[in-house]
């Protein structure tokens, strides 16, 4: 009788040449499958850990594969990251980023952050809760080199569920803060210093002399004043740089006549406004407009703010003098002014609505020339902008600045890390 032979499958990938590593406990040449079998030769059992053994050192290969394509994509990602950051420019351009340290253990949230138009050199201003100290303090910080130009407490900490706003007075070229809508508060440029003034206004009219109970700017085009609410409950408009105080009825009045309502010292002025016009290829075309108007003096106006046809055919109402055009029809988006000189006019725009579309700066001459233009990337918002010594500061964040010198050929972004 022919002696029967018994065939060990693999139950995983049926290969019939295992190993047998001990009585009944065989592995696959093939797959690594350890398994044994019952000793009824029946039941089959499979232990799916994979051995070491060569045939099996498939696997780390792949793993250090998939890791290397990872490092190498997220390389990449980087290093798109970077140079998204870059400005792009059309000429030539050398951009600098410099990056300053700033301690942690003394700092909180930056309640307000603003550019001064002071010294040579961008200065910018903080006031911030410190979470150490309990209080809040002004920060003056040299943009350029990073330095902390000075500290000042002004008092207990304010908290980010506060009010606070931020103006700033052409008529004396002045930053005024509000505090909680109790406290006033300006920005000496020279001696940079924040100063209460609160109780120096009070003091100069009687009829503040009850104190405030609530304090606001009044509207940007109607003058450069504050709306109080005084502690007697009586509603009143303060403009420091002419130093007057008016009821409602007599601010209006003040801001509208153009003949009673103006102040002695009253002079022309120029700003400029976009006016935008429909056209037949696009909803945004926009032209550069240099409006004169008459200046009543840091008191009550009626200053027009957005320009229509309709302003420039009834221009008494806004006591413009002349307005002209000094640029072209541009079809542009979302068209700014950054700031404004008697011999420069800085704007930015999107040239199209594309999601990645760049905003450009743009450098003009009074006359409407094109200077120069510098193309950031998508995601460039100047909050505010000056000019320094070297060209122009404009400040994205609370500690991200980029300045840009005044041929346009060098740029520069200063960061401060928080």
């Amino acid at each position: 009788m022919a002696k029967q032979i018994k065939v060990i499958k693999c139950p995983q990938c049926g290969s019939t040449k295992p190993e047998q590593i001990r009585p009944d406990y065989y592995r696959c040449d093939k797959c690594g499958t350890q398994f044994f079998l019952d000793n009824d030769d029946v039941n089959v059992n499979v232990n799916h850990n994979i051995s070491s053994r060569e045939g099996s050192h498939v696997q780390p290969a792949k793993v250090l594969g998939v890791g290397a394509i990872v490092v190498i994509v997220l390389a990449v990602l980087f290093l798109v990251r970077f140079c998204s950051k870059m400005v792009r420019y059309a000429g030539k351009n050398i951009t600098t980023y410099r990056t300053y340290e700033t301690p942690q253990t003394e700092r909180d949230k930056y309640l307000l952050s603003m550019l001064l138009p002071a010294r040579k050199e961008g200065v910018v201003f903080y006031l911030e809760d410190r979470a150490a100290k309990d209080s809040t303090c002004a920060v003056f910080r040299n943009v350029v080199t990073g330095e902390i130009i000075n500290e000042q407490n002004i008092g207990p900490k304010v908290g980010r569920n506060r009010n606070i706003a931020h103006r700033r007075f052409r008529s004396d070229s002045t930053d005024y803060i509000i505090i909680d809508q109790s406290r006033i508060y300006k920005v000496d440029i020279e001696k940079l210093v924040l100063i209460d003034v609160t109780g120096a206004i009070c003091s100069r009219k009687p009829a503040l002399e009850a104190g405030l109970m609530q304090v606001d700017f009044i509207g940007e085009g109607v003058g450069e004043g504050f709306r109080v609410h005084t502690n007697l409950g009586k509603e009143l408009f303060y403009f420091p740089v002419a130093d007057v105080l008016y009821t409602e009825k007599a601010f209006k009045f003040t801001a509208t006549d153009n003949t009673q309502g103006l102040l002695p010292g009253a002079r022309n002025q120029v700003y400029y406004l976009f006016l935008n016009k429909e056209s037949s290829h696009s909803s945004n075309v926009a032209q550069l407009m240099e409006i004169t108007y008459l200046f009543n003096n840091g008191g009550p106006e009626n200053k027009l703010q957005v320009i229509t046809g309709g302003a420039i055919r009834n221009p008494e109402q806004y006591r413009i003098v002349s307005s002209k055009a000094i640029t072209g029809e541009q079809v542009c988006f979302s068209p700014a002014i950054l700031y404004s000189d008697d011999r420069n006019i800085l704007i930015s725009f999107r040239p199209t609505l594309a999601t990645d579309a760049v905003v450009n700066v743009q450098l003009f001459d009074t006359s409407g020339t094109i200077v120069w233009t510098v193309s950031f990337t998508s995601d460039f918002r100047c909050m505010s902008a000056v000019r320094t010594g070297q060209g122009f500061m404009l400040q994205t964040s609370g500690n991200n600045f980029w300045e840009i010198s005044y041929d346009g050929k060098s740029v520069e972004n200063y960061h401060f890390k928080k």
